[in-house]
């Protein structure tokens, strides 16, 4: 059951982030970092106990007030019966009411993937862009170079097991280009690149296993730039009088997934991202 306890909150609080003052005023006690609130519902015969933590995290308890022991049966993957199909629509309506009045949507699901978007933005003023549909891949960000369009980052989230073979769980990543991709890998918190060439990129899991201004590498990430930014001048080569279309294929010079052009042909060569 405790792999399960965490699933209808997060669920529901998913890429948000709690604004302090909007807690208080709707009525959570702070208790040092921590943030408390309790709330009846279905006529009093339950009581929601919702904490948010120093990151932000939310778990909640429900408890049956005739007995005043938490309700179980909410937290089973198929419960039996309606009733409690009713206790867990009626909490989830309750938890979707807070993350409305208390809550920021956010581009990311943990709190280090949002604050390296942000320190990404103030950087360059380059905002992430979600281009799949694909409900696996919807949530996952990539930074591009302005001007080419070109990948120099990507945010994306993934199970611990395609970064390490047997881990449970799921983490965020920021996949970014460094000049020893072997070396850098067998660093803590850093793998070979999941999705990308692994010769030129790595895997860092964004969990606060290092801290954000090792995570952004932020000298490497401008040294990708630049060199996405040089490719332009092939890519305009190819565009001025000769037939032409833009696919997703590898970069030459960095190993990322661009936008490049491709002379005298009609068909897509590029390999485009899964």
């Amino acid at each position: 059951m405790g792999g399960d306890r965490m699933s209808i909150e997060s669920d529901v609080f998913e890429r948000h982030q709690p604004d302090g003052k909007r807690c208080e005023a709707y009525g959570f006690q702070r208790a040092g970092d921590v943030w408390r609130l309790e709330r009846t519902f279905l006529d009093g015969a339950f009581r929601a106990a919702v904490t948010i933590d120093a990151v932000g995290r939310v778990t909640g308890e429900v408890i049956d007030t005739m007995t005043d022991e938490e309700y179980l049966p909410l937290r089973l993957k198929n419960p039996a019966g309606s009733y409690v199909y009713g206790v867990r629509h009626a909490y989830e309506e309750l938890l979707r009411g807070i993350a409305e009045a208390c809550f920021v949507r956010v581009p990311f699901a943990s709190a280090q993937a949002n604050r390296i978007c942000m320190k990404v933005q103030e950087t360059w003023g380059d905002a992430p862009e979600f281009p799949w549909k694909e409900k696996a891949y919807a949530t996952s960000g990539v930074f591009r170079h302005p001007e080419t369009q070109k990948w120099y980052g990507l945010i994306m989230p993934v199970t611990w097991a395609k970064l390490v073979p047997g881990r449970e769980g799921r983490v965020e990543i920021l996949n970014v280009k460094v000049g020893d991709a072997a070396g850098a890998a067998a660093q803590e918190g850093r793998y070979p690149a999941y999705h990308m060439n692994k010769k030129y990129w790595i895997s860092i899991v964004l969990d606060d296993t290092l801290a954000d201004d090792v995570c952004c590498e932020r000298e490497k990430m401008m040294r990708a730039r630049r060199t996405c930014r040089r490719e332009t001048n092939r890519d305009k080569r190819t565009e001025n009088g000769y037939p032409h279309v833009f696919d997703d294929r590898e970069c030459h010079s960095c190993g990322g997934q661009h936008r490049i052009a491709s002379a005298m042909t009609g068909r897509n060569h590029g390999r485009r991202a899964a």
